[in-house]
């Protein structure tokens, strides 16, 4: 059809397996993949084929860490991976989720991102932010009571910001620390709307 005779060409014998091998790799350097199809075939090339990352990451010429990085996105809350399906985060959000442990904390500050329209860094911010739990303060030579200690860490939870409970006498004060404007708006809002619900 193109009128060319002849064409250069490399004729290779393949098994089956290696067929399925070959057009993994292949499907894995189209460009309109998203993060969890990438990732997903880097699994089934470490799983079904028992390929370490550093061989996958030669045969599809990338580095070990981008795959690495890219099957850590496994991990995430399957909420998550449907947004990053769904092209509704980037898989520099997800990395950045990646550094909080637990799931339902990676799902709450998910739901901020998307409705705020956070960028990355504003979310490594928030992250950052909320790893940075503040040392229990002493009242009257002990600890918080682990009931204050408690009700302090969900106050830092649900606002992702540093909180401090700091008990005076029958009383005390909340600190709640903000990082910029949009941070002091972004709480108020949380805190007016929480009791205003």
């Amino acid at each position: 059809m193109a009128g060319i005779q002849s064409i250069p060409a490399i004729i290779k014998e393949v098994s089956n397996g290696e067929m399925l091998e070959l057009g993994l790799i292949e499907n894995i350097q189209r460009e309109d993949l998203n993060p969890i199809e990438e990732a997903e075939a880097y699994r089934r090339l470490t799983e079904e084929f028992g390929l370490s990352q550093e061989e996958v990451a030669r045969r599809v010429g990338r580095d070990r860490s981008s795959v690495a990085n890219a099957l850590r996105l496994l991990r995430l809350p399957a909420r998550v991976q449907q947004d990053l399906m769904a092209g509704a985060l980037t898989a520099g959000h997800a990395r950045a989720l990646l550094a909080l442990e637990v799931a339902s904390e990676q799902l709450r500050l998910r739901e901020q991102i998307v409705k705020r329209g956070l960028t990355v860094r504003a979310a490594e911010s928030l992250i950052r932010r909320l790893k940075a739990r503040p040392v229990p303060r002493r009242v009257q030579g002990g600890h918080l009571s682990p009931h204050v200690s408690a009700l302090e860490d969900r106050l830092r939870q649900r606002l992702v910001t540093k909180v401090a409970v700091v008990p005076a006498g029958r009383g005390g004060r909340i600190e709640l620390h903000y990082f910029s404007d949009e941070d002091l708006t972004r709480l108020v809002e949380a805190i007016c709307g929480e009791a205003g619900a």
